[in-house]
């Protein structure tokens, strides 16, 4: 474990066969003496235990940390951890400041240890005895407390894992399940059958991220978790074999799903506040995982998900139409964010559909923010201002991606220009364009925020806020804008309505 420390931290870490004593830290020579008072709020724990560590080694009869409550200083242990997260580097903080903590002295020591909440999160990238034997340790402290734990290894490593956190499946909290995708045929994935047995409910159980590949199914397990809410799956196959309470799940997430399945999930997900679909297909491609499905999309029924708020879909097809016929199926009356981006292969219909979708929609609450991946318009300008004409209430607006012909590009800043009877977006105030070329001479963007500072004038629109651009690309373009365009831009600029990558330089 000693190389998951980050070599940035004065940590050296050793560790030991007694798991009580797995792994001891030893700080190294550094001097607190230009530690200054912190700037940020996110500094302001870890910079009070470094003066507290001081003043303790310095003068240990006098220090205020022997003033304070163990319970207050229990309490400042765990503020200065960092919020749980998959990635292995945030794990590698959350390990080092905790082991910081419980090597600065024996008092600390002690009191760290008799803290359950600090030992509550593991992650298992590889499964070695002397990781098993570590976590094992990490259990024990963590005494009845709820806990978090990634899983992200081989099958051999996973078992060792799921062994040593079966007895404690009362107390799952977050769980990410991620074993590694098959190398061959011949190397099958961890069968459901392999976790099963050992777990009878999961009542604590409140977000799951799990991978299934093709064949594994899905651990019955889940099926008694009462508290879960947030489900995060990737390769959804036949859903009519997973046994996952849909009804009482709020947060979905799934990454590579048929439309048929996707449908049909949803159909049993009526609670859902937020989704977000990753690589949405009709049809397997070559080289795909052979997912079932178990019932034709053409059957199942108008959706209508009356409470979700939140729609992200970043996918396009790997042949079909899915997002059209996804678009179709769905009314969403509570949406008010709505996300799609990173989209190829689309029919030229999905515009079509897609503002369908969206007019029928936003009837509870009013859709306040969406974001569009510009390369769905083909070319056709005036579908981009189709669909915004069903979008009346948009106050921030993201396009992102490119047109075929990067001199087109500037046409998103035309629709967005207040003109002689046409006025979209009355209510926008923030605008992000995330442009994959060039964006032509920039005059267009230096009219669209004049027009719209005229509107704000006259009462017919709401006054644009921010305007920020960003792609590599533009900061070598502004020797191509116009000296009256970049005039205004640098006005606009130095009034802070606008960034522009290499407009002063």
């Amino acid at each position: 474990m000693a190389d998951d420390v980050p070599t940035s931290a004065p940590l050296v870490v050793q560790t030991f066969p007694d798991p009580s004593q797995a792994i001891t830290i030893f700080p190294a020579q550094t001097s607190h003496a230009n530690v200054g008072p912190p700037f940020s709020e996110d500094h302001c724990i870890p910079y009070l235990l470094v003066q507290l560590s001081c003043e303790n080694g310095s003068d240990r009869h006098t220090a205020r940390i022997n003033r304070l409550p163990p319970e207050i200083l229990s309490e400042i242990f765990l503020a200065s951890l960092p919020e749980p997260n998959t990635r292995l580097s945030h794990y590698r903080d959350y390990l080092t400041q905790v082991l910081r903590i419980t090597h600065v002295c024996g008092q600390w020591r002690s009191l760290g240890i008799a803290t359950p909440r600090l030992w509550t999160y593991l992650q298992f990238i590889r499964s070695s005895p002397g990781v098993i034997a570590v976590a094992a340790s990490w259990l024990e402290r963590s005494g009845s407390q709820p806990i978090t734990f990634v899983i992200r290894t081989d099958p051999v490593s996973f078992q060792r894992a799921v062994d040593l956190l079966a007895p404690h499946a009362a107390r799952w909290k977050q769980a990410y399940i991620h074993w590694q995708r098959p190398r061959s045929q011949g190397h099958s994935p961890i069968p459901h059958s392999n976790i099963t047995p050992q777990i009878t409910s999961l009542p604590l159980l409140e977000r799951l991220s799990i991978t299934i590949y093709q064949n594994s199914g899905f651990p019955s397990i889940f099926r008694i978790a009462p508290k879960l809410r947030t489900l995060s799956i990737k390769h959804v196959g036949d859903i009519g074999e997973y046994s996952v309470p849909w009804k009482q799940l709020e947060h979905l997430t799934v990454d590579e799903v048929l439309l048929g399945n996707c449908l049909e999930m949803l159909e049993q997900s009526q609670d859902l506040l937020t989704l977000k679909i990753q690589y949405l297909q009709t049809r397997v491609g070559p080289g795909r995982l052979q997912l079932a499905i178990s019932r034709p999309f053409a059957d199942i029924p108008h959706i209508c998900l009356a409470f979700l708020t939140t729609l992200e879909i970043n996918s396009g097809s790997d042949g079909g139409n899915p997002l059209d016929r996804f678009f179709d199926h769905f009314t969403f009356p509570s949406l008010t964010q709505f996300y799609l981006r990173k989209t190829s292969w689309l029919a030229e219909r999905t515009y079509l559909t897609l503002a369908s979708m969206l007019s029928r929609s936003s009837t509870t609450t009013p859709l306040v923010r969406i974001a569009l991946d510009i390369g769905l318009l083909f070319g056709r300008w005036d579908r981009l201002a189709e669909i915004l004409r069903t979008t009346p209430h948009v106050a921030n607006l993201e396009l992102c991606g490119s047109d075929d012909d990067p001199a087109r590009t500037a046409n998103a800043f035309d629709v967005l220009t207040i003109s002689d009877g046409r006025c979209l977006l009355p209510e926008l105030h923030s605008l992000t364009y995330l442009p994959k070329n060039s964006v032509g001479n920039y005059n267009a963007l230096a009219t669209m925020i004049r027009s719209r500072r005229e509107g704000e004038k006259r009462g017919t629109v709401s006054g644009l806020r921010s305007v920020l651009m960003e792609s590599p690309v533009l900061a070598h373009e502004t020797r191509r804008i116009k000296h009256s365009a970049l005039t205004r831009l640098r006005r606009y600029a130095a009034e802070g309505l606008l960034s522009l990558p290499g407009l002063n330089g």
